[in-house]
């Protein structure tokens, strides 16, 4: 039995995912300053 795949999430998982990205760019910001070149920032999140 094939389960049905959804490409595009909705919802609870899409809230869950822009929580997510939100969290990362802070967790980003907050460690930046211990990195001396910007490729370890990661800025192109």
């Amino acid at each position: 039995m094939q389960q049905e795949s959804n490409l595009f999430p909705s919802g609870q998982a899409l809230e869950a995912l822009c929580a997510w990205s939100d969290n990362l760019k802070s967790f980003q910001q907050r460690i930046g300053k211990y990195f001396a070149r910007s490729e370890a920032l990661m800025s192109s999140l």
